[in-house]
């Protein structure tokens, strides 16, 4: 499992056993390596659009059989796997379809925050009600997504999870009115660029599409790095951020702008009961037709203020044309990603 994202064949849900050998890094088959929705973060009952990375061997894939659908069936508590199974059988009646093809345009479901968030949910016929879900660590919840697609070796299943705006349960009216005007949905974050570095001390900035040359068997250090958020919120930014409002700061907050990097959100802190600032934490993680990499996953977390996260890639031993991808992840959920090509002479 890949945080926000998780690919396994139809056959094997429930006794999968992740090969620990197995270099995820490299791409060799076709894969989805990654699911961006616009918005990062939806309101129940609003529009939202999804976008597949469909990768293989000879890099990004233009055209692919994709089938979309929302997941309406809440997991049971017993339940290990990370979905209900009934969204795994057509004819259950759990799934809603969405649309076909690498992107597609949906309405995420409005009892979303009952099925998977902190409303009650109705309960089914014959059944005693069911409990409204947990939050994740960062006090958000997520309705799931699920992409199915045939990579030529049987059919395959991603599970993406949109996260969805809920009100917060369990609160005074006044902490609730006050969540409310502070927080602001999650934006999708972005990579500005990767800087390759070369044994030399040589520093190339590529950014989106751009091609390097590098020699057979070449060490390069690369960091991708993203935008700098704002520490504090100050009205006119151009961010509006956990300490502003549409009332206090129409200017940043009438249509609220986010910020590309690790933003500042606020956070119920159910132990203490009072409402917080957090900043995000990012994951990133690697992908090459050819060559390795010292780490498949690096990242920053929330105190780190670095805006990059560092790897080391070894060019393969022969010569060829490669693509790699950076796929950026934020603590929210939020996707981002970039792609570059590497001429290996």
């Amino acid at each position: 499992m890949r945080r926000g994202l998780l690919a396994v064949s139809l056959s094997a849900l429930g006794a999968c056993v992740p090969d620990l050998d197995t270099d995820e890094a490299l791409v060799s088959t076709p894969r989805v390596l990654a699911v961006v929705a616009e918005p990062a973060e939806s309101r129940p009952g609003t529009a939202a659009s999804y976008t597949a990375l469909l990768v293989d061997e000879a890099g990004p894939r233009e055209q692919g059989v994709l089938a979309w659908f929302y997941c309406l069936a809440q997991k049971p508590l017993a339940q290990l796997g990370p979905i209900d199974p009934q969204c795994l059988d057509r004819g259950a009646g759990k799934l809603s379809s969405i649309g076909r093809g690498l992107a597609v345009e949906g309405m995420v479901p409005k009892d979303a925050c009952a099925l998977f968030g902190p409303n009650i949910p109705a309960p089914e016929p014959g059944q005693e009600p069911g409990r409204p879900v947990d939050p994740d660590d960062t006090g958000g919840y997520k309705q799931p997504v699920i992409l199915g697609f045939n990579a030529g070796q049987g059919d395959q299943l991603v599970l993406y999870e949109q996260r969805i705006s809920c009100d917060l349960p369990g609160v005074s009216a006044a902490t609730a009115a006050e969540y409310r005007l502070r927080y602001h949905a999650n934006q999708n974050p972005g990579l500005r660029d990767v800087v390759a570095e070369r044994a030399s001390g040589e520093r190339i900035t590529l950014r989106e599409g751009d091609v390097l040359e590098v020699s057979v068997g070449e060490q390069l250090t690369l960091a991708a790095r993203w935008a700098e958020c704002p520490e504090s919120d100050a009205c006119g930014d151009g961010v509006c951020g956990p300490d502003e409002d549409r009332v206090s700061c129409a200017e940043d907050c009438a249509t609220p702008v986010g910020c590309s990097g690790q933003e500042r959100y606020v956070w119920f802190d159910n132990q203490e009961r009072e409402l917080t600032v957090r900043r995000e934490s990012m994951s990133v993680a690697w992908y090459n037709t050819a060559g390795s990499y010292a780490q498949e996953r690096t990242g920053a977390e929330e105190g780190d203020t670095s805006l990059e996260s560092d790897n080391q890639w070894t060019a393969p031993s022969e010569a060829g044309d490669l693509t790699l991808w950076v796929v950026v992840r934020d603590a929210r959920g939020g996707v981002g990603t970039l792609q570059l090509g590497m001429q290996v002479r």
